[in-house]
């Protein structure tokens, strides 16, 4: 098992965020262009277009580089936070992998307790063939909720590797403050201990 100790390398945090930029940035330029060109505070014809078109691409972009930094600069503070060593995340989703002392199947029998670990969750499914509990998390604030996937595979009797994944409800977050990330630091801990 391969640890990689604190949050995302530049790269991806770099994709992150461009994303959160572009989500921003293009919404606020269109509407800013419809505002000014529907205001007419401008000569009509193709010039006033013009001119509104590039100051809204200007708008646009300095309005989601400066959100790209805020809530970019959130999410890492949330997942610096949040993250233990063992801990892999992104924006919407962070997963770990722990080798445990104990057989699947009492990680399986452990599944109400694992819900109990995390604040609003209770546990949604389990697959005893796939070795797979579901947990959902309710919205709060941060969030408008989380699906928890604890896979614990049964292919040592003694001993097996659980594989914990926390994934925003919504495909398409951007920001989740380190809200996964801390749900899978502390379902690491409850698997550490069984």
């Amino acid at each position: 098992m391969t640890l990689r100790p604190g949050p995302a390398p530049a790269g991806p945090r770099r994709r992150s965020h461009l994303r959160l930029a572009l989500a921003t940035g293009v919404p606020f330029a269109v509407l800013w262009g419809a505002w000014f060109a529907l205001a007419g505070t401008l000569p009509p014809g193709p010039g006033g277009l013009g001119i509104i078109a590039v100051a809204a691409v200007v708008a646009g972009v300095f309005f989601g580089r400066a959100m790209s930094l805020v809530l970019g600069g959130e999410q890492l503070r949330g997942e610096r936070r949040a993250l233990d060593p063992g801990v892999t995340s992104r924006p919407g989703v962070a997963s770990a992998t722990i080798p445990v002392g104990v057989p699947a199947a009492q990680v399986l029998r452990h599944g109400a307790e694992a819900a109990a670990t995390l604040p609003r969750a209770r546990l949604t499914s389990v697959d005893t063939q796939t070795g797979t509990l579901v947990l959902r998390v309710g919205m709060s604030w941060r969030s408008w909720g989380e699906r928890i996937g604890i896979t614990a595979p049964p292919r040592f009797r003694s001993a097996t590797d659980v594989t914990i994944t926390s994934r925003s409800v919504v495909p398409w977050t951007l920001v989740d403050y380190g809200v996964n990330a801390r749900n899978v630091e502390r379902l690491a801990v409850w698997a550490r201990n069984l």
